[in-house]
């Protein structure tokens, strides 16, 4: 892939602190500076140098032309011995390879390095040179041009220290700039945000390095102070919003000789479901079940919504599809758009030997039979809150002694464990089916404690409530065996 070399690198400089990224921009930054200014450096010293040594050499040219000129009657060899002591005099340390060469048409002097200390042996074209000429008279001056260039590199080295050594410097001091105005400020800025997400509401941030920091961290104790007020707002809403719920629920009712357990478990502080019971004049038995979409402080304001509802319909005079068509219409008329619910009503005969039963788009319940067939109770009807119209249809279903009524919300069988897999309508109807115990109390502990296993560590993702009804043989003796509390 194009430039997969650089994800590396990039990924660990991103998770670098601010102080290592920001010293590695800058030695980044003076790395590149170094090798772009060190080579022009170099060349420009060694250019200089080269300048300067060719301007001394052809003033030393000049002189020599002068004494040649004076020299030239008394012959090539006057000329030769001058130029030679001319050399000879000139330090080797300072004026290394010194040559001297003089041309006069086809005649050429050149210095004997047999008469000096002077290395010779190199040509000129490793040489600096200064050179003139007048009257056919031609002088060349030279001199190594090795050491100049040695020189010359030394001084860049002197200077590319002396950068590097200042580069460290100041990175010291930035490092150490950093960490007292920033790194630590912002380390304890960030330790303080985690303890507000941990629930430390009202905690006070103080960072005094310099005023943005500090403004920061003022405005982050705000936020914390305002959060801890809202929190505890929040709370004393969910108190009353737990005490309503706890309204919501059916309480045992005098000589109502019926067995029902119900079990809830919220997935938030309070729950969306609703589940009543209600004793009808005539003897009957209303069991009402429903789910509003959602969970939490909204969800259990429609469930309240639902069970005011629901009393206002004066459930006892009606069939369980009229309640429904009531309650629906009721409903469409004072809520949201976009709130909806489902509901299943099951009126239960006094003597318990049948049941009316009608469902808005509920979780379908099941009936276990005493053979221990399991039948599944479908929907007859629209979810609550989408027609006012609607209309919604009712089957009635013969009970016996050791059938059982399971009514639920789909928490239930839509519980997921943390692989994401379904508890299941299956793996429900099975828990039902083998479930042993005659009173309702143990089914719907047995349901709920399947749920529980299956999600393991897994949060719960929507509410869960469980009602089960037992048929009784007979209502002479009976005491009442009502239950509902938290799963």
């Amino acid at each position: 892939m194009k430039h997969s070399w650089l994800a590396a690198p990039l990924r660990i400089i991103r998770r670098a602190r601010l102080r290592t990224q920001v010293l590695l921009l800058i030695n980044l930054v003076l790395a590149v500076v170094m090798m772009v200014i060190l080579p022009l450096d170099y060349s420009s010293e060694v250019r200089s140098r080269m300048r300067e040594k060719e301007i001394a050499l052809r003033e030393e040219a000049r002189v020599i032309e002068a004494a040649v000129q004076s020299l030239r009657p008394s012959g090539w060899d006057a000329i030769q011995s001058h130029i030679n002591r001319v050399c000879a005099g000139m330090n080797a340390a300072e004026s290394p390879g010194h040559t001297i060469e003089v041309r006069l048409g086809d005649q050429v002097a050149i210095t004997d390095p047999a008469t000096h200390g002077h290395d010779h042996l190199m040509p000129w074209s490793q040489l600096v040179a200064g050179a003139i000429e007048s009257d056919g008279l031609s002088i060349r001056v030279g001199e190594m041009r090795a050491p100049i260039l040695a020189d010359a590199r030394r001084e860049a080295l002197v200077r590319s220290l002396a950068l590097a050594s200042s580069a460290i410097i100041a990175a010291v001091m930035l490092n150490f700039l950093l960490v007292r105005l920033v790194t630590r400020p912002i380390e304890r800025l960030s330790e303080g945000v985690k303890r507000i997400g941990r629930g430390e509401l009202g905690l006070s941030i103080k960072v005094s390095t310099n005023r943005e920091l500090d403004g920061l961290a003022g405005a982050i104790s705000k936020m914390s102070r305002d959060l801890a007020e809202r929190e505890a707002d929040r709370d004393a809403q969910l108190k009353r919003a737990r005490r309503l719920q706890a309204h919501l629920l059916p309480t045992s009712v005098a000589e109502m000789a019926v067995d029902v357990s119900i079990l809830y478990q919220p997935a938030d502080e309070i729950a969306g479901d609703f589940v009543d019971i209600i004793q009808c004049p005539d003897g009957d038995t209303m069991l009402c079940i429903a789910d509003v979409v959602g969970h939490g402080i909204h969800a259990a304001m429609g469930a309240a919504v639902l069970k005011a509802l629901v009393l206002a319909s004066e459930p006892e005079r009606l069939t369980p599809a009229e309640l429904l068509e009531t309650v629906n219409r009721r409903f469409c008329e004072i809520s949201l758009p976009e709130d909806f619910a489902t509901m299943t009503v099951m009126r239960v005969r006094g003597d318990q030997t049948s049941a009316l039963y009608a469902s808005a788009g509920h979780e379908p319940g099941l009936i276990r039979r005493a053979s221990g067939l399991v039948e599944t109770t479908p929907s007859t009807g629209l979810v609550i809150g989408l027609d006012p119209d609607a209309d919604y249809e009712q089957i009635e279903y013969r009970l016996d002694v050791g059938d059982r009524v399971v009514l639920l919300s789909d928490g239930v069988s839509e519980a997921a464990d943390e692989a994401h897999r379904l508890f299941g309508r299956q793996r429900l109807a099975t828990v039902i089916e083998n479930t042993p115990g005659d009173d309702a109390a143990t089914l719907a502990r047995g349901i709920m404690g399947a749920v529980s296993e299956h999600r393991s560590d897994a949060p719960a993702l929507d509410d869960m409530s469980v009602l089960v009804f037992a048929p009784q043989p007979s209502r002479e003796d009976q005491s009442v065996r009502v239950s509902a509390s938290p799963a």
